[in-house]
């Protein structure tokens, strides 16, 4: 399964990043339920998803990788 991280939201739009860094532009009209900075989206049955679980597991690395660069 291919996972998406949204980067921003911009006029109706969701600039979302890839595994490998690549910058991909989705209608919001294309994405169940309304996305924010950060969450996770995949794509089913010809429409995006949010997956509050990848999301989730995502910012909980993120901070990990922070607690151990800066300190708690």
């Amino acid at each position: 399964m291919e996972w998406l991280s949204v980067d921003r939201i911009e006029n109706g739009i969701a600039v979302c990043e890839d595994e490998n860094r690549k910058k991909r532009e989705i209608t919001l009209e294309n994405i169940e339920g309304t996305p924010g900075e950060g969450d996770m989206i995949f794509l089913e049955n010809g429409k995006y998803h949010i997956s509050a679980e990848e999301t989730a597991k995502r910012r909980e690395r993120i901070l990990r990788l922070q607690k151990n660069l800066f300190g708690e």
